[in-house]
């Protein structure tokens, strides 16, 4: 078209971008999102979260290619897994879609809400749209995971990635408790075991500084551990079995090991 938008971002994952203007008499934000689907017969999607900062809540208007003329829908994604096509939580108006050589471009305006400086936004590309118009789930690589920030209405600094949001920083504490049970504490116990003692001055004392390290590495990687279970439970639709599997091997060797030491233990103390 040949509407001037106020701002233009370069949006950090997939490719995209989204010009966009804010009108603060009527609350409104116009956009326009453009991306690249992964295939000819793919999607894309732009939506507005009023509730989080993810995909679960979020508000989105999806565009894709119906046979050869451009089609929408507009899309309430309570969760992963519970997709509900209809009217959104906030009224949209003026919606288009076009597509040019591969690139779609989704034009629109959605009410946001008054005296508000930015809000949480999504966007993200699939491959495949199935016979009736139902839209496939997308990949989820850490771009499709990433692909979501905070947009401020009057293109200031705040446009990039928003706040940690809830599930992110349990992944974050999931990812440190793992790091010091997997990464540091345990290999620490094996290198104790397999060097300090050589040392005759050593004995016993590095028998109870390997104990320790094992110790301490078991309660954090249980730790670690159920922190993935409690967030596998909360992330519906999305699997990691590679880490997963790991995860529960890992686990179960870590405690045949602990009770063997624990024994051992008890053998070395009068």
């Amino acid at each position: 078209g040949t509407k001037v938008y106020a701002n233009c971002l370069d949006l950090p994952v997939l490719n995209s971008y989204l010009h966009y203007t804010y009108d603060k008499t009527n609350s409104s934000l116009s956009v326009v999102f453009t991306a690249v689907p992964p295939t000819l017969g793919g999607w894309i999607g732009w939506g507005i979260n009023p509730t989080a900062t993810g995909m679960a809540g979020a508000q989105v208007i999806v565009a894709f290619k119906n046979n050869t003329v451009m089609a929408m829908k507009t899309l309430d994604l309570k969760s992963y897994k519970i997709i509900v096509p209809g009217k959104l939580s906030f009224d949209v108006w003026d919606m288009k879609a076009e597509e040019d050589g591969g690139l779609m471009k989704i034009y629109a305006t959605v009410k946001v809400p008054v005296n508000v400086d930015a809000v949480n936004h999504v966007w993200q590309v699939g491959a495949t749209v199935m016979p009736g118009g139902f839209i496939a789930p997308h990949d989820f690589q850490p771009p499709n995971l990433n692909s979501k920030g905070r947009l401020s209405l009057n293109g200031g600094s705040d446009s990039g990635v928003g706040p940690v949001d809830p599930i992110t920083k349990k992944k974050n504490i999931h990812g440190i408790l793992n790091t010091l049970s997997w990464g540091i504490l345990f290999p620490l116990g094996v290198i104790i075991a397999r060097y300090v003692k050589a040392f005759p001055s050593a004995d016993p004392a590095w028998f109870y500084l390997h104990v320790g390290c094992q110790l301490t590495a078991y309660v954090l990687g249980v730790a670690g551990w159920g922190s993935g279970i409690k967030l596998g439970s909360e992330s519906e639709g999305i699997t990691f079995t590679v880490h997963r599997n790991i995860g529960i091997t890992l686990f179960c060797l870590a405690t045949i090991q602990l009770g063997e030491e624990t024994h051992l233990v008890s053998l070395q103390v009068p």
